[in-house]
């Protein structure tokens, strides 16, 4: 599976909110997907990544999107290349498709199962997950989704909040789009196993430790009391009860 990679749109179109009928009049009526999901479907399921026009961008832009696409697919193989040209043994019959291998998790959900130290560190690019049998506070945990945070690149995961404790939401993070869905009252097969389960992926270099301090204080302590009252996403919840 190849995915040809515009190096010169790329960071832009990362951190679009655009969606694909944005930029397309033509495109399904159904097809809502936002312009970054597409982009990121197809950079997390390529064996060979064809980045065209890197006459167009200097060293540092470079960089930035070798870090995000190794970040994102870290086994990929990374061609680049200027007007188009590439030699066909790069792309062709390369031998690399495994359809098992297409099956298994993608990078995030790789790093939730099995924490590890990322290649892409070398790029400043940084994972870290969070585990806890401990639920969110709502109203911290509203405040640290709402804050503008650029060094994220990819994060998703499951999470329950401490006035909803037979409610799993799920979190899912692709650039400049965030998104917060219901995920069930029953916890789903993929659901999660613990109250919280989400792995984050940035440009976050030494501050991925006080990134991840920041989320845990957003847990609830031990005998701390929440006003479900006072709770934030209550009324998504109800929005869901009237569908």
């Amino acid at each position: 599976m190849v995915t040809v990679v515009d190096a010169s749109t790329f960071l832009k179109d990362f951190a679009t909110l655009e969606k694909v009928d944005d930029r397309d009049p033509d495109a399904p009526l159904e097809d809502r997907r936002n312009i970054v999901d597409l982009l990121v479907d197809q950079v997390e399921f390529a064996d060979v990544l064809v980045v065209n026009k890197s006459d167009l961008v200097g060293r540092g832009t470079r960089r930035a999107i070798e870090g995000r696409l190794r970040a994102l697919n870290p086994s990929a193989a990374l061609v680049w290349t200027e007007h188009g040209r590439v030699d066909p043994s790069l792309v062709l019959a390369t031998g690399r498709f495994d359809w098992d291998k297409s099956l298994t998790l993608p990078a995030w959900e790789r790093e939730l199962s099995k924490p590890h130290i990322p290649e892409t560190v070398e790029y400043g690019i940084v994972n870290f997950s969070l585990v806890s049998d401990q639920p969110f506070h709502p109203q911290r945990l509203y405040k640290y989704f709402a804050t503008k945070r650029p060094e994220l690149l990819r994060a998703k995961g499951w999470f329950t909040l401490a006035t909803q404790p037979r409610v799993s939401w799920q979190f899912h993070l692709a650039g400049a789009k965030k998104k917060i869905e219901f995920a069930g009252k029953v916890a789903p097969a993929r659901g999660p196993r613990r109250a919280v389960e989400m792995v984050f992926i940035g440009v976050f270099g030494k501050k991925a430790e006080r990134w991840k301090n920041e989320l845990e204080k957003c847990l609830v302590r031990p005998g701390e009391v929440v006003d479900p009252a006072a709770d934030p996403f209550a009324r998504y919840l109800s929005q869901v009860g009237k569908r």
